[in-house]
């Protein structure tokens, strides 16, 4: 999405991206079954915002957030649940703003300033015990 005027400018991006996927496993005694699998989602979203001020000033500010889910499953791992059952998370945010000056003399000054925050998690989920 974009929009434009005199003295406005906003551009929004987004991206998705869903996936599930079988693994091929190792080849044991001539057998490649393998019931591997691996989910993956990711969602990113993206804003820029810029207002142009008279007098060679401009302001900025963006926007970002991304958040990322990994899902491996092995129905065969060999351990007391009979499972192995891993899922990753990762969330992310980013803002920034930024003040240009443009002076005539063509040098330009800013000030600017970022804010991020990034959490990772994992929860390792075994149902029951195999039997």
């Amino acid at each position: 999405f974009i929009y434009k005027d005199t003295s406005n400018e906003l551009i929004i991006k987004g991206y998705l991206y869903f996936s599930n996927k079988g693994l091929p496993g190792a080849v044991i005694l001539y057998s490649q079954n393998s019931r591997q699998r691996l989910w993956e989602d990711n969602i990113f979203l993206q804003a820029h915002y810029t207002h142009y001020f008279p007098k060679s000033f401009s302001y900025r500010f963006i926007l970002k957030t991304n958040y990322a889910h990994t899902h491996y499953l092995d129905p065969d791992y060999l351990n007391s649940y009979g499972k192995l059952d891993n899922r990753y998370y990762q969330r992310e945010y980013y803002m920034s703003n930024i003040l240009l000056y443009q002076s005539k003399l063509k040098m330009n000054f800013s000030v600017s300033n970022d804010l991020i925050y990034n959490n990772m998690s994992i929860k390792n989920i075994s149902n029951k015990k195999k039997k």
